[in-house]
């Protein structure tokens, strides 16, 4: 599957470089997977888009968008020392 996803960062196009699917042996309805990917070239920050070529259930090109104000706007985890 790692080979199928790709991000699409302005107009780089970054292969999925680390891939890590959780097992669950069949205990919960849904798969769990990490994946990261390298620096772009680009500077700042633009809206990006996760590509997977699905080959196992046979439904094409998935895409998933995100904007770059969603982006930007993650919540952040407040700690205290």
């Amino acid at each position: 599957m790692q080979k199928d996803i790709s991000l699409v960062d302005g107009t780089d196009t970054i292969p999925c470089s680390l891939f890590h699917f959780e097992r669950a042996y069949d205990v919960t309805p849904y798969s769990t997977f990490l994946l990261g990917f390298s620096i772009g070239k680009k500077k700042g920050m633009s809206d990006k888009t996760l590509i997977y070529q699905d080959k196992t259930f046979h439904k094409g090109t998935i895409k998933l968008s995100f904007r770059r104000e969603d982006l930007l706007n993650t919540p952040k985890l407040k700690t205290t020392s």
